[in-house]
């Protein structure tokens, strides 16, 4: 019983142990943020330039109207890419005008800005 209460009063006096406790509650979020779950992480890759086929608002039978404006385009390769956007980035664009995007594998990033009239 004496070893106890040595090992509480040398933790909790001598070496204050209960201010990293909280720390074992943030390491496990951090490491988990760390490995970016969310995949937002994009690698660089070719720009291209490419025209936008559809500007529209999205719906879906179970989940309603999307919350924005969808915009798909391609390349003249065929590479073609969709991203949701916010009105107010693709202001004054229709369909035909030119988007810049990158190109990566088969996959098209696109970098939707407002287009000039």
């Amino acid at each position: 019983m004496d070893a106890l209460k040595k090992l509480y009063w040398l933790l909790r006096y001598d070496y204050k142990v209960h201010y990293l406790l909280p720390l074992l509650l943030l390491v496990p979020i951090f490491i988990f943020l760390w490995r970016d779950p969310l995949d937002t992480y994009v690698e660089p890759g070719e720009p291209v330039i490419a025209q936008i086929t559809q500007l529209s608002v999205g719906h879906s039978r179970l989940q309603g109207r999307t919350p924005g404006l969808v915009l798909a385009a391609s390349t003249a390769d065929g590479i073609s890419g969709v991203k949701i956007v916010l009105p107010s980035e693709v202001a004054g664009c229709k369909a035909g005008d030119p988007i810049r995007a990158e190109r990566k594998g088969i996959k098209l990033h696109l970098q939707p800005s407002p287009c000039e009239n």
